[in-house]
């Protein structure tokens, strides 16, 4: 998507080993830093702050409800939004962005204030607690909104120093006022984390983009209205990695926990532990997205614009097939080994948590699940950088249809050792069509471009060069330059 890009080749110039490091963990970050450090809190406030088990379970399954549905909500506006700034970059209308982000900004806060307050009158809770929960939604939303504009920003110490201090005072503050205020103070100290966090994020986003004192009239229904497609995308894509966990969670296998809050521990906890084990195929991924695919996009594209011979466009061509099974070969290397480890010896490691056997079946689903979940991120990313958004659709739908067919099948037949199945096959399915579409695409875009763009200056067809039975001559005149 033209525009869009972290600029990680001007941060890591260089072929040593440091440089890559710093390469990966910039990527790392970049990637999955609000998620895998929100992962990371939960985990250490669950295991030390003194709450009983059940405000464990209120908390945790508090926190995993809210993030399930700020992402659904947000794949909402997620793609159309994406290819906007995309567009205004490539405009060079980048001091557009900042009135865009106010106004998108509005539209969320009010969204998630009312469906928060709407949420809230069936969680039996405190009023304190399910006012935090209203912020904490909002809160939530905005980061995911805040990271789209977080694209613009080439400043990676200072992103990657807010999610880490994010993290820290979010679980600083869980662990300081529980002592006093008990579950509400393990959950408001933990929401104030992630309040620091988006306004670090807020703060950097305001410095680093230029802002006009012209007044910019954008209406985001009619951005969402151009990229309806994209809206689908995002959608289908999102609801497709929660709903597995929540058909469980309306299932006779859910728990209730408080109110509307339901809960399957023994996916929930291995699906996030699960998610954890890709991050290095994440970084992976969008380290070499970012920097050697890039680079070949760019020459490939390049070569068209500046009329480069047939031969040349062909060369660029191979190598953006070579660089993208490159990149995957590089994501196998990196992520097999460690999907396979954690795979051997789950039982060990839940032993050693303190976790219970019957979670190591759907852990060893779910990371195989994650593993291709990783692979299938690739392609479908790489379908929209190409533009092919209704093969992304098609990835994402059966990505989404697929878990909710099989998971109607775990569930039907009272197979709940087998959850995490309908996500491993989603996944492997979404992954081979995606591959699929998208090899095709790549080895006929010399073809797919070229028929994209009418003729230069192609002359209308003229009466006189149409036949009396209405089809047109042999002869068509084309104006020269």
């Amino acid at each position: 998507m033209a525009g869009i890009g972290f600029r990680l080749p001007d941060k890591v110039a260089g072929k040593s080993l440091l440089a890559g490091l710093k390469g990966y963990f910039y990527a790392a970050f970049l990637v999955a830093g609000p998620w895998l450090m929100s992962i990371l809190t939960i985990f250490l406030i669950s295991s030390a702050c003194q709450l009983t088990s059940a405000e464990t379970s209120t908390f945790r399954i508090s926190v995993v409800y809210l993030y399930s549905l700020s992402l659904i909500f947000t794949g909402l506006y997620q793609m159309p939004l994406t290819r906007f700034i995309s567009d205004e970059i490539f405009k060079k209308r980048v001091s557009s962005l900042i009135p865009a982000f106010l106004k998108m900004s509005k539209i969320v806060l009010l969204f998630s204030i009312f469906s928060g307050i709407a949420l809230i009158g069936y969680i039996p809770m405190s009023t304190a607690f399910r006012l935090t929960f209203v912020a904490a939604l909002s809160i939530i939303n905005l980061i995911w909104l805040s990271n789209i504009f977080l694209t613009c920003l080439s400043d990676y110490q200072s992103i990657s120093l807010i999610h880490l201090l994010g993290a820290l005072a979010g679980f600083s503050g869980a662990w300081f006022f529980q002592g006093r205020f008990g579950l509400e103070g393990a959950f408001s100290g933990f929401v104030l984390g992630q309040a620091i966090m988006l306004l670090g994020i807020i703060i950097r986003i305001i410095h680093e983009i230029p802002f006009s004192s012209h007044y910019y009239d954008i209406s985001i229904i009619s951005v969402l209205r151009k990229y309806i497609l994209f809206l689908w995308i995002g959608f289908t894509y999102n609801l497709g990695i929660w709903v597995d966990k929540m058909m469980f969670w309306m299932s006779p296998f859910g728990e209730k926990i408080c109110g509307i809050l339901f809960s399957f521990d023994l996916f929930d906890t291995a699906a996030f532990f699960s998610y954890v084990t890709v991050v290095p195929a994440l970084s992976v991924l969008f380290y070499h997205v970012e920097t050697s695919f890039h680079e070949a996009y760019r020459n490939f594209y390049g070569a068209i614009n500046f009329r480069q011979s047939f031969t040349t466009i062909e060369n660029c061509n191979r190598d953006l097939l070579t660089v993208l099974k490159k990149t995957l070969l590089k994501m196998f290397k990196v992520q097999f080994p460690i999907t396979i480890f954690f795979i051997v010896f789950a039982p060990e490691i839940f032993e050693k948590i303190g976790y219970p056997e019957e979670m190591i079946t759907p852990f060893r689903l779910a990371c195989s699940g994650s593993f291709f979940q990783s692979f299938f991120l690739l392609t479908f990313l790489l379908l929209l950088y190409f533009d092919f958004p209704f093969d992304a659709l098609v990835s994402s739908s059966v990505y989404l249809f697929c878990n909710i067919a099989v998971n109607s099948f775990v569930i039907g037949y009272s197979r709940s050792d087998l959850a995490g199945l309908s996500f491993l096959i989603a996944a492997v399915l979404a992954f081979v069509l995606s591959w699929y579409l998208l090899h095709k695409r790549i080895s006929d875009l010399i073809y797919i471009t070229y028929m994209k763009f009418p003729m230069p200056e192609e002359a209308d067809i003229d009466e006189r060069m149409i036949d009396a039975d209405g089809r047109i001559g042999e002869t068509i005149y084309i104006r020269t330059f």
